[in-house]
């Protein structure tokens, strides 16, 4: 694939959704893209069943908000899947928008194949026996070529399992498949510091599977990806774009040393670490995203210590962490681009070029809404919220729907402000997307010209 297709605003943050297929529902997509808009988040990974997709309402709703999904399509084990059923999936999900599909989950780990499968012979030839007609099935739909995650180390070595993928691709005269392939991967930090692993074979030459002396370092951290990265470039000459659809540092890891809990400000360090290292560009091009383990999960979940944000609502330490970087993040560019601007008229510092503002009802922010303005946000990528006191610091506010969602009042204060403030309002998304495209080309010829609104 093409990875100089993916959108300008994509700032490579991204989460894995719930550890389960059941929340897809419009109440959920309302309930979680501020929240998701709000860290800067391009990536969601989102788990599935071979038996049932997930609603094209959801996809499009996080597509229309600038976030790219991963749609992880993991069955209870590995076997022969209905390849009709599937199709029917990635036709779909091809149509609506969905780029990366990844189907499986960690074959080179004992558990997830049943009986005595992972024990016999030529696991790597049996595993591309049932995965090759599902991944050239998602080709043929425009779905791209991705092996699945393995787990870090595994049963069956994880560099080694890729390695035997490649050859075994080889022989099968698949080179047109491993001209497209993408790798998945978990990036797990584990107890280890966030540069754990860094530099990979390349650096830590003692290191080979199953065994890892005392005094040298593995791909049993953050940076597993570059392990990867070697491994395919061993054995193709080139790199391969990988797809991260979990990682970063855990809440409820135990360290072996003391026997105690890591706490959840090491939990927000490292991942902050992390997210400002990626923004940075220090993270090599072939990586894609970083994906953190976990969003949420539901109350009582095995995994619910992992979670970002707890069922009773409440979110963790990093979380508050990672918007006020996103935020500032946000500020400094606007800064950077707009040189000279200072107060306006109203009193307002316009640190912003141009503020989408969207409604709530009764408190929930409208979906339908993120789908009204969808093209409009991909193509010229307004600083888009909820927040009336953010939205002053814009030279242009742009307010989506009528009164009841966006008061009289709210519009007055904007204009008193010293913003530029237009109203969507029209039912017909046509004429809406014609007045919102004027002011925006509006707003980019009176910048590029120096001209303050």
């Amino acid at each position: 694939m093409d990875i100089s297709t993916l959108p300008t605003s994509n700032s490579g943050i991204g989460f894995h959704y719930y550890p389960d297929d059941l929340h897809y529902r419009d109440v959920d997509l309302n309930a979680w893209l501020p929240e998701l808009i709000a860290m800067r988040v391009s990536w969601l990974t989102l788990r599935s069943k071979p038996e049932r997709g997930i609603p094209e309402a959801f996809i499009k709703g996080i597509l229309a908000a600038g976030i790219e999904p991963i749609v992880h399509i993991r069955p209870n084990e590995i076997q022969r899947l209905d390849l009709n059923a599937l199709d029917l999936q990635f036709t779909s999900y091809a149509h609506w928008g969905v780029r990366f599909v990844v189907v499986f989950d960690r074959p080179n780990a004992r558990d997830a194949w049943s009986g005595d499968q992972f024990g016999r012979v030529d696991l790597v030839e049996r595993f591309l026996d049932i995965w090759l007609p599902i991944v050239e099935l998602a080709q043929q739909s425009g779905i791209a070529c991705v092996l699945p995650p393995l787990e870090q180390g595994g049963t069956y070595w994880d560099t080694s399992f890729i390695t035997g993928v490649i050859k075994g691709l080889q022989r099968r005269g698949k080179q047109s498949l491993l001209d497209e392939l993408i790798i998945s991967c978990y990036s797990f930090a584990g107890l280890q510091k966030h540069d754990y692993g860094a530099g990979g074979p390349a650096v830590w030459k003692e290191s080979k599977p199953y065994q890892t002396p005392a005094s040298s370092q593995n791909q049993l951290g953050f940076r597993s990806f570059e392990w990867y990265a070697a491994a395919v470039e061993t054995n193709l000459g080139a790199h391969r774009p990988i797809l991260m659809l979990a990682g970063g540092a855990r809440l409820g890891e135990m360290s072996p040393s003391t026997g105690e809990i890591v706490d959840a400000a090491w939990h927000a360090s490292t991942n902050l670490t992390i997210a400002r290292e990626y923004l940075a560009g220090n993270y090599p091009d072939y990586l894609l995203n970083v994906n953190f383990w976990l969003l949420a999960t539901k109350a009582n979940d095995p995994d619910a210590q992992a979670s970002w944000f707890h069922s009773d609502g409440a979110a963790v330490q990093a979380v508050a962490e990672l918007k006020t970087y996103a935020r500032r993040r946000r500020q400094t560019r606007s800064e950077k681009s707009n040189k000279g601007v200072g107060v306006s008229a109203g009193g307002a510092v316009k640190v912003l070029q141009h503020y989408l503002l969207l409604p709530r009802y009764e408190g929930v922010a409208s979906g339908w809404h993120w789908n009204f303005v969808g093209d409009i946000v991909r193509t010229y990528q307004p600083t888009c919220g909820y927040s009336p006191e953010e939205a002053r610091h814009a030279r242009h506010v742009t307010l989506v729907g009528d009164e009841r969602g966006i008061s009289q009042s709210i519009e007055e204060q904007l204009i008193q402000a010293g913003c530029s403030v237009e109203r969507i309002s029209s039912d017909d998304p046509v004429v809406a997307h014609k007045e919102i495209t004027t002011a925006a080309l509006n707003l980019t010829t009176h910048t590029e010209n120096g001209i303050s609104q």
